[in-house]
């Protein structure tokens, strides 16, 4: 219909098949996590309802290899937020953007009977350039990794010793914010002599709204134990260590609750920019070994 998209949204006979409903159904069924539904659904809302929102997903007229590529070509086009600028989107954006749509539209194709013949999204060649521009003072690096030096500027800055700790073992472990707040103290073990080790098996998640829960690590592979110094597992047990009970956070807000970075700003809420300043160039802490973590001592 002219001017409301492809088709009348209040036919009743389409509505089942509708793209929107359809793909919020999709999501819904997923056997995911209520973070990854969330996070599907804004994807939908943000980028593809707007241009198929009305589209019936039985139709090789609204999804084909023409409407699919003019979509990708108007997200490339789209402006998003990174960091502190606006940019345009980038391929790996797109990338999960398009096997996202991929994805509710091969439940058509699969689905019993099949409502389609074959995904118009697999006909689509999406753009393999990298996300950084020809400007010059972009980074061409995937990530910039901080000297024992430089932590130790960073430990200097900290007056509190549990959070110079923190720092330490951040950087000694290679850990996730959202892993190294979650250990509890029977998750820094001794397991033989000269061999010291962080069991990773949670960390803080969040769905938007709704309180911080301790959920499984972001990824599979993001089950596992990792080993550091005994210089590490001494300063540990300076920070009393020993004293704890097995399931009392390492590192806490001070009355055993979840500790944030200091100086950070929790969702929702709007730090005031001192007039002039600009952000530091932003460099990846702390590294995140394969193996051992770095020494500290």
């Amino acid at each position: 219909m002219k001017g409301k998209g492809y088709i009348d949204p209040r036919a009743p006979d389409e509505l089942r098949y509708r793209f929107d409903r359809w793909a919020l159904e999709s999501v819904e069924n997923r056997t995911a996590s209520k973070r990854y539904k969330v996070q599907c659904i804004r994807a939908l809302e943000m980028y593809m309802f707007p241009t198929f929102g009305n589209c019936d997903v039985r139709s090789a007229e609204h999804f084909s290899k023409a409407t699919i590529g003019a979509w990708v070509n108007k997200m490339l086009k789209t402006k998003v937020k990174r960091g502190s600028k606006t940019k345009d989107m980038s391929p790996e954006t797109l990338r999960g953007l398009h096997g996202l749509l991929s994805s509710v539209l091969k439940e058509a194709v699969v689905a019993e009977p099949p409502l389609r013949d074959r995904n118009p999204c697999d006909l689509t060649r999406l753009s393999s350039n990298d996300d950084w521009g020809i400007s010059d003072d972009e980074s061409s690096d995937a990530m910039e990794f901080m000297t024992p030096e430089e932590i130790a500027g960073v430990v200097e800055c900290f007056p509190r010793p549990s959070d110079r700790i923190l720092v330490r073992t951040t950087y000694g472990s290679g850990l996730r914010w959202g892993e190294i707040s979650a250990l509890a103290a029977r998750h820094a073990r001794n397991p033989r002599p000269g061999e010291y080790e962080l069991r990773v098996t949670r960390a803080w998640k969040r769905v938007p709204g709704e309180e911080w829960y301790l959920g499984p690590p972001k990824s599979k592979a993001g089950r596992r134990t990792v080993e550091f110094t005994a210089g590490l597992w001494q300063e540990l047990l300076d920070y009393g260590l020993a004293t704890m009970g097995k399931d009392d956070l390492l590192f806490h807000d001070g009355s055993g609750g979840r500790t944030i970075p200091t100086g950070a700003v929790e969702p929702g809420a709007h730090p005031t920019r001192q007039p002039g300043h600009r952000p530091a160039r932003r460099r990846k802490f702390p590294l995140r070994p394969k193996t051992r973590a770095p020494s500290t001592s």
